[in-house]
């Protein structure tokens, strides 16, 4: 615990500073500190510098620009917090994509540099509260300084060298350079006084890297880098990558002259003419682009704490359980109900067949069973019982025509052939029966 944030991991190291993942206890949201120890100041002025960043980026409120929530004093600590973005620096994206073999193209390229050229167009234009320009130069525009978040949006971090004339403390004696030498435009290599086109020069830098994935003018050590930075020439990405129009190459020409007087005048005017040349690819194309990423920002993703699971007493249940859960009421009458209509219905039935005996002739049974079934079946047709009074109906059985009990009985039964209908229709409709088909 350090100014009332707990520190959960470390995300990065560099200079005097290292950025902390943390969060305040008992909240959700995930912060990045960026820690600076009494001893790396070598005296009260450097220590003023990072409250410093806190005033100018007070006054920076952009998209793309990670914004400064508080600076704290702790345990002779300086503390800078600042919201967490999900993503990975410009340097781990350049270095994750070269190692996968794959490239950045253009389109994205143009995107992230429109991003960090928006970012620093807002800080170069910022204000104080009494509407003075702040004249903000940022002075340390690196790979290591631009995060590229998992949704495809790049920002602009670290003021910690920006140079303003609202600064309270003077953050550059005599002999010391501010920002990383590769990075640096040839005249803070010269000790001149830094504007806004420095940190245009950084960008045209950066735009170079990311398309050839390889160092413009770092050396074997700084002084090798100075030399290079000072006299080595630029070599046209348009012959590195087929890909590339050669406007671009003039492109990046004008952003890194050693002539500060043909660079672009603002962030916003070169941000128009990269667009003009190569049109940026979406927030989308830029996420997936990080896919070479992916497995280092897993890495740094914030895990939840582990918890025991919570005691969780079993409720007793008032409910049998549902085998053994009987009906409703209802529906038990209803059951029984149709029971009693099922067994009232088959009484009827059988008392109205016993009653209605003499209604139909015995022979019956052979009106109803069609003779064309039966000599489909190869069986001949159907002849009525024998023996049975002449007012005795026949319920008609539910068999079918090869079933063996009906073979059998049909065999045992002989009648006349003319019996196979044994009644004649006269004119009113009426059945006369004939004589030879009784029994």
């Amino acid at each position: 615990m350090v100014g009332g944030y707990e520190l959960i991991s470390v995300l990065g190291r560099g200079g005097m500073a290292t950025v902390h993942l943390g969060r305040r206890p008992g909240s959700e949201g995930y912060v990045a500190i960026k820690t600076v120890h009494a001893d790396a100041f070598d005296d009260e002025a450097s220590a003023l510098t990072l409250h410093d960043e806190a005033r100018v980026l007070s006054h920076v409120r952009h998209a793309n620009v990670v914004p400064l929530l508080e600076v704290l004093r702790a345990e002779g600590s300086v503390l800078l917090v600042m919201p967490y973005v999900r993503g990975s620096s410009l340097a781990e994206l350049m270095v994750a994509t070269s190692e996968a073999e794959l490239v950045l193209t253009p389109q994205v390229v143009s995107a992230i540099a429109q991003d960090v050229l928006a970012g620093l167009d807002a800080a170069h234009a910022a204000r104080g509260a009494d509407g003075t320009h702040l004249r903000v130069v940022h002075r340390d525009v690196s790979p290591q300084n631009v995060i590229v978040g998992a949704d495809g949006i790049a920002k602009v971090l670290d003021f910690g060298v920006a140079k303003s004339d609202g600064r309270a403390a003077k953050t550059t004696r005599d002999g010391t350079m501010k920002g990383k030498v590769a990075y640096m435009a040839p005249e803070q290599i010269h000790g001149e006084e830094a504007d806004l086109r420095a940190d245009l020069y950084a960008v045209g830098v950066l735009a170079w890297e990311m398309l050839a994935l390889d160092r413009l003018f770092a050396g074997a050590n700084d002084a090798d880098t100075l030399r290079r930075v000072l006299m080595a020439p630029v070599a046209n990405i348009s012959s590195l990558r087929a890909d590339v129009p050669t406007s671009l190459d003039a492109w990046i020409a004008r952003a890194v002259s050693r002539n500060r007087g043909a660079r672009f005048r603002s962030a916003s005017e070169m941000a128009r003419e990269l667009e003009a040349i190569v049109p940026r690819a979406s927030a989308f194309e830029v996420e997936r682009a990080m896919a070479p990423c992916a497995e280092r920002m897993a890495q740094r993703e914030p895990r939840p704490r582990s918890l025991p699971p919570p005691a969780i007493a079993p409720v007793a249940s008032n409910y049998p359980p549902a085998a053994t859960v009987p009906p409703p009421p209802k529906a038990r009458r209803w059951a029984l109900v149709s029971l009693v209509v099922v067994f009232v219905g088959l009484a009827l039935l059988t008392v109205a067949a016993l009653g209605s005996r003499g209604a139909r002739p015995a022979s019956a049974f052979a009106a109803v069973v069609p003779s064309a079934t039966l000599s489909a079946a190869g069986e001949p047709p159907a002849q009525p019982p024998v023996g049975l009074p002449e007012t005795a109906p026949l319920p008609v059985p539910s068999v079918t025509p090869s079933s063996p009990a009906v073979a059998k009985k049909r065999a045992t039964s002989p009648l006349p052939p003319n019996c196979a209908v044994p009644y004649t229709v006269d004119h009113d409709g009426r059945k006369k029966y004939r004589a030879e088909c009784l029994p």
